[in-house]
């Protein structure tokens, strides 16, 4: 954090900044705000051209309407009979809708017992998370009704 406040300081229209996974290893929500707020500063008030490397999907849809943003990820290819990914290391423009973290911790050698947990979690966050916004739906479609 105090790189990163020594950047957003020092930064000028003619800086080019390079920021990765900035937020990790605070809580998500905590990571996500200190993304979004420093993204938004270097954007909107410092103009600067800024490398940004994120696994916060949420900031792709926070970012949108911004014409001077642009979405760029890693090519990659994925087997889903094998749930194996290839990353083809060309930077292409566009964007992920998922991350294949599990699939890199497969990659990575972590024991099988402990990618089927995460496999289990991620489904179940997954789950929640599908609940969660179906609920909005609903509750944006009464509100509109009343």
């Amino acid at each position: 954090m105090e790189e990163t406040g020594d950047i957003v300081k020092e930064a000028t229209s003619d800086s080019i900044v390079l920021l990765d996974e900035l937020g990790r290893g605070t809580s998500t929500f905590d990571g996500v705000s200190i993304a979004y707020g420093v993204l938004r500063y270097l954007v909107d008030d410092v103009k600067c051209l800024t490398l940004f490397s994120t696994h916060y999907h949420i900031l792709i849809d926070e970012f949108k309407l911004y014409k001077t943003i642009h979405n760029y990820l890693m090519d990659y290819y994925y087997d889903e009979k094998q749930l194996k990914i290839v990353f083809k290391y060309k930077f292409i423009q566009g964007s992920t809708e998922k991350s294949f973290g599990i699939n890199v911790a497969r990659m990575a050698g972590l024991p099988p017992s402990v990618v089927a947990m995460a496999e289990e979690k991620e489904q179940a966050i997954n789950n929640e998370n599908r609940d969660i916004t179906t609920m909005r739906g609903l509750t944006k479609l009464f509100n509109a009704l009343i």
